[in-house]
């Protein structure tokens, strides 16, 4: 006799069933998702090298510096950063004459007297190169103040050789130097989002195609000239809104009513209080539709505008503003600013 063999054909009750649809659109749903991960090559921030104070400026040597200035700027600078002095050098020094007895650097409520004052610019780093202090002084040491520091980056400098000296060729005809004295500050690899480099001419038509890059930026003492070139170094176009050339860009006496809308949107943009930012440069220049700071993706109108470029100071704080004359548009440049 043969015995068949019994099942237990159990029947999934609701419960079983819901787990099971649930599983199932959970695994659907993974897959799905994770086939569309991608990152696309925008997401990827462009480097910026910033070595301005790496460089010694070779046209004020340091040497030059009285010692009795070098004494108290390196003294303060290991009180106040707890280095012990060897460990400190200076890298820069720099003639300069402050326009006030609080060297430009005036506390909250203080009240500055209103007489130049002939001193320095010092800047101070440590044996690592990895953090500078600046300070400004008198002639002798006897008055001083700290400006601000900064934390350095490694240096990476990737700029083609070609590139590096197809600009410094430009800038030293420019600034009638020859190019050992001018310093490399900053390194910034860019796609140009037309054929003009993104420098505005009206009298020039511009292909519209994007021109892979450098934003290079060189400079000798308070003069920097913003460099925007091909991959190449073949198209080197000097961007001069974003340039600082003594003699070129005279400083203009703002309205008042642009100084208060500056200040006012300052304050809302960095959180500093009105009385510790001050308006310490203002250019005209123009710009775009855009104010020429266009934000990513951004459509700008090809247009000349009428603007200012102003300068705005405060502690540690350094902002780059442009706003229209006539005050109706305002955008914060902050590539070019500092802002802790």
């Amino acid at each position: 006799m043969e015995i068949s063999p019994k099942f237990n054909h159990r029947q999934p009750n609701n419960t079983t069933k819901i787990v099971q649809a649930i599983a199932v659109f959970a695994l659907t749903s993974i897959f799905s998702v994770g086939g569309s991960f991608n990152v696309s090559a925008n997401t990827i921030a462009n480097p910026v090298v910033n070595i301005s104070n790496r460089l010694r400026p070779p046209s004020i040597p340091v040497n030059n510096l009285p010692r009795t200035v070098k004494n108290a700027v390196l003294r303060d600078a290991a009180r106040r950063n707890k280095i012990p002095r060897r460990q400190l050098e200076i890298i820069s020094a720099t003639e300069h004459t402050w326009r006030n007895g609080c060297l430009e650097l005036a506390r909250p409520g203080e009240l500055c007297t209103q007489a130049l004052v002939p001193g320095w610019r010092v800047v101070v780093s440590d044996r690592q190169k990895s953090q500078t202090w600046v300070y400004h002084t008198n002639h002798n040491g006897r008055n001083l103040r700290f400006a601000s520091s900064s934390v350095q980056p490694p240096i990476s400098d990737n700029l083609p050789r070609r590139v590096r000296d197809a600009v410094f060729k430009a800038a030293s005809q420019r600034l009638k130097v020859p190019t050992s004295r001018l310093n490399l500050i900053q390194v910034q690899q860019r796609t140009w989002r037309n054929g003009c480099l993104e420098i505005i001419d009206p009298n020039r038509l511009c292909t519209q195609v994007m021109v892979e890059g450098w934003r290079v930026v060189v400079g000798m003492q308070e003069q920097t000239l913003v460099y925007h070139t091909d991959e190449t170094g073949n198209v080197v176009v000097l961007n001069q809104n974003d340039s600082t050339i003594i003699g070129e860009n005279p400083q203009v006496n703002l309205p008042r009513r642009i100084q208060e809308q500056i200040i006012s949107y300052l304050v809302r943009a960095t959180g500093f209080p009105a009385h510790q930012l001050r308006i310490s440069d203002a250019q005209e220049i123009t710009v775009d539709g855009c104010l020429s700071l266009p934000a990513p993706q951004e459509r700008c109108t090809r247009i000349a505008l009428p603007a200012y470029r102003v300068t705005v100071v405060g502690q540690n704080l350094r902002a780059i503003v442009h706003i229209l004359q006539d005050g109706r548009q305002i955008r914060l440049d902050r590539q070019a600013s500092t802002i802790p």
